[in-house]
């Protein structure tokens, strides 16, 4: 082993939703990184009370950061000066720890770090569907985005495709970017060979009488694209022996409409 270290990880996507998204990643990751180094510790910076529990592992603890959110008012107006708000008050919380690296989650940097920095990005969206986010709320992530990878040692990202887009759009050298693709959780995995009832005897029901289909799970507004999904659904041939269930919100109109289902 060597000597211990100590990561500092800011935990904004832990008040960001209280399933799913980019916190899955880190709920799966930080256990494993524990496990594989007893003298690893990780100081997750959270504002205010997150929105789902940090991974209950030991190694891993919540470093509280003053919600600059709180006093830059009226927000509309101060919604500008909040990366900067916020880079000061990491700075304020880390300086009370001793970090070794710092790993940003959501391009949030501490002010007057200098230590080597780890930024994950996930992909490019904001640059390749513009149309689908407001203009102010693109340009102020797209500038946050830039200066983090511009401050990175090392870039990580979750797929081929991302890469050769921060190698585009971000114009990084394609030295700095590592792909590290993601995989399955342990908890996805045969119920049956636990002895854990597969479903409510509803839903049990519902599933035996549909047969073969294809599951589509998540959110499918504006840049998900799911009425494409849907139009592709309702025209295929083979719809008739294979049904489509959603797991997500309900269709609305406009979906029926597009979808023509």
């Amino acid at each position: 082993m060597g000597a211990p270290v100590t990561l500092g990880l800011d935990g904004v996507v832990y008040r960001r939703s209280a399933h799913g998204g980019v916190a899955r990643t880190f709920d799966e990751l930080l256990p494993i990184l524990c496990a594989l180094d007893p003298d690893l510790s990780v100081d997750v910076y959270v504002e205010g009370a997150p929105l789902r529990p940090l991974p209950d592992c030991q190694g891993v603890r919540a470093v509280t950061v003053f919600q600059a959110d709180r006093i830059l008012r009226p927000h509309r107006l101060m919604v500008g000066c909040m990366p900067v708000a916020r880079a000061y008050a990491y700075a304020c919380a880390a300086r009370r720890r001793r970090l070794d690296v710092w790993q940003t989650t959501n391009y949030n940097i501490p002010a007057w770090w200098r230590g080597p920095t780890v930024v994950s990005v996930y992909d490019l969206i904001y640059r390749r569907y513009p149309e689908h986010f407001p203009a102010g709320a693109r340009r102020r992530f797209v500038v946050q985005q830039e200066a983090a990878v511009r401050a990175a040692d090392a870039i990580i990202v979750n797929s081929v495709t991302t890469k050769q887009d921060v190698i585009k759009f971000l114009h990084v050298p394609e030295s700095r970017v590592t792909v590290a693709h993601l995989a399955a959780s342990s908890a996805f995995r045969r119920l049956e060979d636990d002895n854990v009832p597969l479903a409510s005897p509803s839903i049990a029901t519902a599933i035996e009488s549909i047969g073969t289909f294809l599951l589509l799970v998540g959110a499918r507004a504006g840049y998900k694209n799911g009425a494409a999904v849907l139009r592709a659904y309702s025209s295929w041939q083979g719809r008739k022996d294979v049904a489509l269930v959603l797991a997500g919100p309900p269709l609305d109109d406009f979906e029926i409409g597009r979808a023509h289902v």
